[in-house]
């Protein structure tokens, strides 16, 4: 039985945004917490959702992202989900 952790998503600043189911995306949290980040097909395939994550641990929910695309410290918030508490760098 997969257990639903919950996690804080703070911005590079060290300000607490939100926080975050692990069954949930951090895109998802984030709309959740009316932040509205740049973001396209939802899915983890065109790259508009990447964004710089200073600190933490993510996993993809879906295979086909374009993950070649994104440098190692960046994620596509779109298809990751949080496996601890994440540093992200935001405008807000």
């Amino acid at each position: 039985m997969n257990m639903i952790s919950t996690h804080k998503i703070y911005s590079h600043t060290g300000k607490f945004v939100c926080t975050a189911k692990s069954n949930e995306t951090v895109l998802k949290s984030l709309l959740n917490a009316n932040i509205f980040p740049t973001f396209s097909c939802g899915s983890g395939r065109c790259g508009q959702c990447k964004m710089t994550i200073n600190k933490g641990k993510i996993e993809y929910n879906l295979t086909n992202t374009v993950k070649e695309q994104i440098d190692d410290n960046e994620i596509l918030i779109c298809a990751a989900l949080p496996k601890s508490d994440l540093e992200l760098v935001l405008s807000i």
